[in-house]
């Protein structure tokens, strides 16, 4: 983290801290290490941004004008009533308009997957689906915004489920009904599920375990696979121990399986309640600790090989349905180097993590062509040094 952030400072002469509330952890972790690395520029936070109180979109728009402008840059922002300030002001031509961006999954999420792009691929497949999509509390909740037509209101944490049984006689609509370990365990297991199972209730339930509360901070729960409680209860043993009829667990970033498994359990209307276990580990924790595990492997002199995907911009055709099916914060957009190509291709950020996700064909579910794989290898073998000089000679010659 502290090579990230010296990177990160390098070249800069203010920085501005975004922090809601006191103490500001943040910012004096950052001073501290800005400090300890000898940088010299000037971190700022309350001078333009309350320090008490919450951070209000106002309150943002109003310090970032001030900072910016302040900083020799400008900021407009269509519909606030902020200007710069006047002091240093550019002129309006240099004004820099504010891309507007929905919350967003981290890069290589296994929610992701599983309630963005299976749930968009079934409903292309079947558009004919009387469909509600009730999501639950938890980092999926964010679905609402790539599939708000289909959504309906959270009526509170865990409940989501029983409130949709009322509604469906009404609206004679099936509930898809999308819930974390975390509040299934907290919450929706005695309310919801077992309120489903006792009624029979008409509905697909996709469960997503990460193995962590990850939305509050990553809290373990009864799923987390470390430490000495870790194996004492199990989501899959507890639905079918209750009564549940079809009860399946599936890989999320198996996206054509997810999307079958979901068809067929669209299909069974007389046995109540299907449930989908979407398995796999939240990748923040994933990623840390598998971080922790390469850095010491590589001390100790191992080979260690970090995997991460490319796009082939001569191969690319910018359909961008990587995109439309993904939204992966690791995938942008950039003018293709053809210039008989006039629509914008995809490249992949260095944040990638090698989910495999983004070049998934929507309905094939198979590796777009345009998308590479790479593998960078530290401590390499005799034989692989051999092979990369070997290559290189060839590209040479």
């Amino acid at each position: 983290m502290e090579d990230e952030l010296a990177e990160f400072l390098d070249g800069k002469d203010e920085v501005l801290v975004v922090e809601e509330g006191e103490p500001a952890l943040l910012e004096r972790e950052i001073r501290a290490i800005a400090q300890k690395i000898g940088w010299t520029g000037r971190i700022v936070r309350g001078e333009y941004l309350p320090i008490t109180g919450e951070l209000t979109t106002d309150d943002l728009v109003k310090g970032f004008s001030e900072f910016l402008g302040n900083s020799g840059s400008a900021l407009r922002v269509d519909g606030f009533p902020f200007e710069p300030s006047t002091r240093n002001a550019q002129p309006e031509t240099h004004y820099l308009p504010v891309v507007p961006r929905f919350p967003n999954f981290c890069t290589g999420c296994p929610e992701r997957p599983a309630v963005l792009t299976a749930v968009k691929i079934f409903r292309d497949l079947h558009p004919e689906v009387r469909l509600e999509i009730v999501l639950d509390i938890g980092c999926y909740i964010m679905g609402i915004y790539y599939l708000r037509e289909l959504t309906s209101p959270v009526t509170g944490m865990g409940t989501c489920l029983a409130s949709s049984l009322a509604t469906s006689f009404l609206t004679q609509e099936k509930t898809l009904y999308v819930v974390g370990d975390g509040t299934f365990w907290a919450q929706a297991l005695t309310t919801s599920i077992s309120n489903a199972l006792y009624h029979r209730q008409n509905c697909v339930v996709l469960i997503l375990e990460n193995f962590w509360t990850a939305m509050t901070g990553h809290q373990p729960n009864p799923s987390t696979k470390v430490g000495e409680r870790a194996g004492n209860l199990d989501i899959e043993a507890a639905l079918k121990g209750m009564g549940a009829k079809w009860v399946k667990v599936v890989n999320p970033y198996e996206v054509g399986e997810v999307v079958r498994l979901l068809e067929e359990a669209w299909s069974l209307t007389e046995i109540g309640p299907r449930f989908l276990i979407a398995r796999g580990e939240c990748m923040l924790e994933r990623s840390r600790r598998e971080r922790k595990e390469r850095e010491q492997q590589v001390q100790a002199g191992r080979r260690v090989a970090e995997a991460h995907f490319g796009v082939d911009p001569l191969v690319c055709v910018g359909d961008h349905s990587c995109l439309h099916y993904n939204n992966c914060p690791s995938l942008t957009v950039r003018p293709s180097p053809n210039p008989l190509k006039r629509d914008l291709i995809v490249q992949a950020e260095q944040t990638c993590v090698a989910c495999g996700l983004c070049g998934s064909v929507a309905h094939a579910a198979k590796l777009c062509p345009s998308f590479y794989r790479i593998e960078w290898v530290r401590n390499p073998s005799l034989w692989e040094r051999w092979q990369f000089k070997l290559r290189r000679w060839l590209i040479g010659v």
